[in-house]
């Protein structure tokens, strides 16, 4: 978000752990279906708690399963797998909303969904301005649970 870039990335992360920051992060996730099609875009804005101005960011991605859905539990049939392509990247912060001096990003997206709605991703994305890092590898693990509000209304003996 905002203008952060290479420089911010090549802090020794013995630094890093002693900086202790407080922000609040919000997003606004928008999300359409055309056809097979999935396209989604993220507006990020965090604001240190310090007293620093808001900074901005977003996502774009375009995304699409590798086969059919055929609604049949499975680990490995080409439904549970999908790829596209994501650009991100800072907006610059408030009062200077900008493309300019930030980091810009193009990665494409490979997606595996096991039948325990487990979602590992995979991005190799490379930096597109001179304020971006070469090359990132982004790997991440998302866990989905259904019914969340009725499982925690029985913690608390609410049926």
């Amino acid at each position: 978000v905002g203008f952060d870039g290479k420089e911010e990335l090549a802090e020794p992360n013995d630094e890093l752990r002693e900086e202790h920051e407080r922000e609040i992060e919000t997003k606004l996730i928008l999300s359409s279906q055309i056809g097979q099609w999935n396209l989604a875009e993220n507006v990020i804005g965090a604001k240190n708690l310090h007293g620093e101005k808001w900074e901005f960011g977003y996502v774009v991605g375009l995304s699409r399963p590798l086969g059919t859905a055929t609604g049949r539990r499975c680990t490995f049939c080409a439904e549970k797998f999908s790829a596209g392509i994501e650009v991100y990247g800072g907006l610059g912060e408030w009062g200077d909303i900008t493309f300019r001096n930030t980091s810009q990003y193009i990665a494409p997206l490979f997606r595996w969904t096991l039948p325990s709605e487990t979602t590992i991703r995979f991005s190799p994305g490379w930096g597109l301005t001179d304020n971006s890092v070469g090359t990132l590898f982004r790997i991440g693990v998302t866990q989905e649970f259904d019914n969340i509000g009725s499982r925690i209304g029985k913690l608390f003996g609410k049926h």
